[in-house]
């Protein structure tokens, strides 16, 4: 998946981005790591497998 240039990143390796993400996302740290780590760092891409 070609990733675009100004499209933000979720890096799950820095704990208090991963806790910001997910609050503004509403949902768990822990949910958002497994899509993370199931789609990758995209926010669209995340926020699309949030949504199934």
């Amino acid at each position: 998946m070609n990733q675009k240039i100004n499209e933000p990143q979720i890096n799950i390796e820095k704990p208090y981005e991963l806790w910001d993400w997910a609050a503004e996302l509403q949902v768990s740290a822990e949910r958002l790591k497994k899509a993370v780590l199931t789609v990758g760092k995209s926010v669209y891409a995340v926020k699309l497998f949030l949504k199934k």
